[in-house]
C-alpha cells in the first residue's frame, strides 16, 4: 500500500506519518511540504515544494496511490 501525506511536518501530519512508517500494511509513504522533515526511513520519500499549484514535474508520485491524507 502507498499513502501520501501532506502537512508531515505539524503536529497531526507528524502522528499521521508515524502511524503509516509503524504500519505493515504500508510499504510506502511520500510526504509533500513546504520544508524537510526531520525523520528518515526507508519507506518514506521526502518532497520538498515551493510551487503547490503545479505537481507536473513530481506527477510520477501519484500513480498507484492508495490513500491520501
Amino acid at each position: 500500500m502507498k499513502v501520501i501525506i501532506t502537512g508531515a511536518s505539524g503536529m497531526i501530519g507528524g502522528i499521521v506519518l508515524d502511524h503509516c512508517i509503524n504500519s505493515d500494511k504500508i510499504d510506502e509513504v511520500v510526504s509533500i511540504g513546504r520544508r524537510k522533515i526531520n525523520q528518515e526511513h526507508s519507506k518514506l520519500t521526502q518532497i520538498v515544494r515551493v510551487d503547490f499549484l503545479n505537481y507536473d514535474d513530481i506527477s510520477d508520485h501519484f500513480i498507484y496511490v492508495d490513500g491520501v491524507y
